[in-house]
């Protein structure tokens, strides 16, 4: 966990009394309530790996403002089945303990994926990551994702969160992303000598179908192997790791450029994008030596 991202909006993490702390689901509703941690980790769970991303991932940069690991929590679903659903709701509004607002649509967390979890890494949620629980969606960019929620209500509007009031995405869907992890900017390589390129890829919850690596900053493409088969992927919902053998025959400097192909067809976006208000585009480039 001491090497997952982190980004929220305060400068120290929250600190929550987890004794204390409750879980309220409330608006329209047929019976509203509260749930202690103690009463959220005796309900049944879901236990899977996912990947989370910050909306300000630089993609063109290579950045590290995503993560893997494994979760344990409760489905969104089965609290509301508990408080019973109004029949004119349409929203969900998320508040925490740090004041941070965020909204989905009802039917987003309905969905099996919509988790309240309380494990990170088969252990319990640090307050960096939002001790005693947070929201998990699949899909979205974390922004739509808050730590430290304290309540659940439910609305039969919408209303712009805290980072959408700044102008940020109001759906905040995770784009297509790839990178090189290996070889690094300015590493050097031998002209006709084989080396292996290798990265991950994530698209959210639509899965990645090919990776493709360009030796020759985009003039030809060579399709890069999804993981090796003693070690597949985690989860339908997380990144997936690449790799692909490479000779450059020419000395000289080169760009190797990466981009990926979701599990839909669509093609990782090559225009070069800021992260905000939607999230980063463009394809990430290494520039190598190539030594005789």
């Amino acid at each position: 966990m001491d090497d997952f991202y982190r980004i929220d909006k305060n400068l120290l993490p929250v600190s929550v009394d987890g004794s204390a702390w409750r879980l309220r689901v409330d608006g329209l509703v047929d019976r509203p309530r509260a749930w202690t941690l103690d009463e959220l980790r005796q309900m049944p769970s879901q236990v899977g790996y996912r990947t989370l991303a910050c909306i300000s991932l630089q993609v063109e940069a290579g950045d590290d403002l995503i993560g893997n690991q494994k979760w344990r929590g409760v489905p969104v679903g089965a609290l509301l089945a508990q408080a019973g659903i109004g029949s004119t709701a349409t929203h969900v509004l998320w508040e925490a303990a740090d004041g941070y607002t965020e909204s989905v649509p009802l039917d987003v967390v309905m969905d099996d994926q919509s988790w309240i979890a309380y494990e990170m890494g088969d252990a319990p949620l640090t307050p960096e990551h939002g001790y005693p629980a947070r929201v998990l969606i699949a899909g979205r960019f974390g922004m739509k994702q808050p730590k430290w929620v304290t309540r659940l209500q439910l609305a039969d509007h919408d209303e712009p969160g805290y980072w959408e009031q700044r102008g940020w995405d109001r759906d905040a869907f995770v784009r297509t992303m790839s990178r090189i992890d290996r070889p690094a900017p300015g590493d050097s390589v031998k002209a006709g000598v084989p080396f292996t390129a290798y990265g991950i890829a994530n698209s959210g919850d639509r899965g990645i179908a090919t990776v493709e690596l360009s030796p020759d900053d985009g003039v030809s493409w060579l399709t890069a192997e999804l993981e090796d088969i003693t070690e597949p992927p985690l989860g339908p919902l997380t990144w997936v790791r690449w790799r692909v053998p490479v000779t450059i025959a020419a000395p000289g400097a080169r760009r190797l450029v990466v981009r990926a192909t979701d599990a839909t067809g669509a093609v990782q976006d090559g225009q070069s994008r800021p992260p905000l208000p939607s999230g980063a585009t463009g394809w990430h480039a290494v520039r190598l030596a190539v030594e005789a």
